[in-house]
């Protein structure tokens, strides 16, 4: 992590050095430009040419993919750890939705933990959906008892849900059989 800072410090370094000219008392250049020693380079060699600076440039596009790889691995393995956590314990946490996209499911972000999760409307017996596509709303009534199998006319939703709205969820952990993957879910409170 620190060879892209040590990079960016020496070619700081030549740039300040190539943009001053020192003088001395009476005006002459004060350093002698044939025994100058480049701090990106460590020679002589300027840093200004065209193969040095291309050479910079595959430096920095590798410093860049390897910084994304260990960010990449960082969240990662903090979801891995939360997902374990999750498979003995549910947890409650404010959410925000980012995606309500129709009746099955909609994308919330967890605030306290900043990763995203779905969550499953189907998943949930004791509510019933209903998607208005016209007002990109989701109407969120009580479960009808079994033998009905739709909500009566007339009935109030508890919610309605739409984009941006902060909800509360409780998170917990299911394993995913065809992925082999641990998914976190969420289940909307009420």
């Amino acid at each position: 992590r620190r060879y892209p800072d040590i990079l960016v410090h020496r070619l700081v370094t030549d740039l300040l050095m190539k943009r001053a000219k020192a003088k001395d008392a009476k005006g002459r250049a004060a350093v002698d430009k044939k025994s100058q020693v480049f701090a990106s380079t460590g020679t002589r060699r300027s840093p200004w040419g065209g193969k040095f600076t291309s050479e910079i440039a595959a430096h920095c596009e590798h410093c860049n993919k390897q910084k994304l790889a260990a960010k990449n691995v960082q969240e990662d393995s903090a979801e891995i750890f939360l997902a374990l956590f999750l498979q003995r314990n549910s947890y409650e946490a404010d959410a925000v939705v980012l995606d309500l996209n129709g009746p099955k499911w909609m994308e919330v972000l967890l605030i306290e933990f900043g990763i995203e999760v779905r969550v499953w409307f189907g998943e949930d017996n004791s509510i019933k959906t209903k998607w208005n596509a016209q007002s990109k709303k989701m109407e969120v009534f009580p479960a009808p008892p079994p033998e009905e199998r739709k909500v009566r006319k007339g009935t109030e939703p508890i919610a309605v849900l739409s984009n941006f709205d902060k909800i509360r969820v409780s998170i917990y952990t299911v394993f995913n059989e065809s992925t082999m993957k641990a998914d976190i879910r969420g289940r909307v409170i009420f």
